[in-house]
């Protein structure tokens, strides 16, 4: 019996190690291997605002990333250790990230390689203001490409009840305060007063508020909206004493269940009819507009006579011009309350009545009286339903008639 000389047993050995030599543990990915791309679904929103370097400024409305998830089979089996470069296009739209060693940037390409499960991992992150469609290519292999859509920051397509609410603007008119009215009984001043009076400018807290798409409950976290008013009347605030700058333009950004933080609309003292507010968010607008009674700012009170007669119950005797003027010294409507210090003496035959504004005409608004027994007494003008600020007029003498 021959025996097998030890040069018989070395080659089948040395073949073997040289066949398990030729399987390399990283290989591209053969072209009849599959390759199958899982990227996670709903939304993905674009970089609203950078700053000087370029960076994203935080807080971001979510999600502004998705995992994707590569498996790599060959002949229906994992494929361990091939690999497959990836690339976006425009290059500007995502940033890939590795999450776990299974996947690495590397100089001009970014590479996935299977593990011993056959998958791959890492993220796809919106880092630019870039929205729109972006192609995530496998270098090599065109038929697996897969797009995804950016969308703009703001409100998703399927957001409701997107509104501006405002606090104090009863039927949307903002009424007087008038706070800064002053009394005069001579003639008007020819100097205007500052209509944005500085710790009195009228503001009214506002909100804004939106509901998210059920697909996407979790979207409406710091969405932007900018919120804007291009009245020359009107401004918006994050603070309600109205301090400068007079920001005709405002951006907030809403919370997990849509609602933005407070904020004030701050009107001059000549206010306006049909200011506009507008609130825009990714594709979405809505408005709010707003009637501002101008502010009166002054009351002149003309006194007509000095004394007038006793004892006239039955008989109406002039005693009192009035006119009421705004910040630019035009005329305004404003309606008053008239009362008397004592009305045994004098007794207005009115107790309110209105003034007109500049489109009404330019007469002064009468007040008579009917009087009582001899004395002195003034007439006080009020804003009606308030109790202060009060003008008085001179004081009246009321004279005892001789036979």
């Amino acid at each position: 019996m021959s025996t097998l000389s030890p040069r018989w047993l070395i080659a089948p050995a040395l073949g073997i190690l040289a066949v398990g030599a030729c399987v390399a543990p990283r290989h591209p990915l053969a072209t009849d291997g599959a390759l199958d791309i899982t990227i996670e679904g709903g939304l993905l929103f674009a970089v609203d605002l950078v700053d000087a370097n370029g960076t994203p400024v935080l807080p971001r409305q979510q999600p502004f990333e998705k995992r994707v998830k590569l498996y790599f089979t060959q002949d229906g089996s994992a494929d361990r250790g091939a690999f497959v470069d990836l690339a976006v296009s425009p290059p500007e739209a995502l940033v890939l990230e590795a999450v776990d060693n299974t996947c690495e940037a590397l100089p001009g390409t970014f590479r996935c390689t299977a593990g011993t499960d056959g998958f791959a991992n890492f993220l796809v992150r919106s880092e630019s203001t870039y929205a729109g469609e972006a192609t995530l290519g496998v270098l090599g292999r065109r038929a697996d490409e897969k797009q995804l859509q950016i969308q703009a920051p703001g409100l998703p397509p399927n957001a409701t009840n997107f509104d501006i609410l405002v606090e104090g603007a009863s039927g949307n008119r903002v009424a007087p305060a008038y706070d800064g009215l002053a009394c005069t009984l001579d003639a008007a001043p020819s100097e205007p007063f500052d209509k944005w009076p500085s710790g009195s400018i009228r503001s009214r807290k506002a909100e804004i508020r939106a509901s998210a798409p059920q697909s996407s409950i979790t979207s409406l976290a710091n969405a932007p909206v900018i919120v804007e008013t291009v009245h020359p009347e009107a401004f918006v605030s994050r603070n309600s004493d109205c301090a400068p700058p007079r920001d005709r333009r405002l951006r907030v950004q809403l919370d997990e269940i849509g609602r933005s933080p407070e904020f004030y609309f701050c009107f001059s003292d000549l206010g306006g009819g049909n200011i506009e507010l507008t609130a825009t968010s990714g594709d979405k607008t809505t408005n709010l507009t707003l009637n501002v009674d101008a502010e009166p700012r002054l009351l002149r009170i003309e006194t007509i006579p000095a004394a007038l007669p006793a004892f006239e119950p039955m008989t109406e005797q002039l005693a009192l011009k009035i006119s009421a003027y705004d910040a630019d010294l035009e005329r305004v409507s404003l309606e008053v309350a008239v009362q008397s210090s004592d009305k045994t003496v004098l007794m207005p035959t009115a107790t309110s009545l209105k003034l007109i504004g500049k489109d009404q005409g330019d007469a002064d608004a009468s007040v008579f009286v009917f009087t009582g027994r001899p004395d002195s007494a003034v007439l006080t003008v009020r804003p009606l339903l308030f109790e202060t600020p009060f003008c008085e007029s001179q004081p009246i003498v009321v004279e005892e008639v001789s036979p």
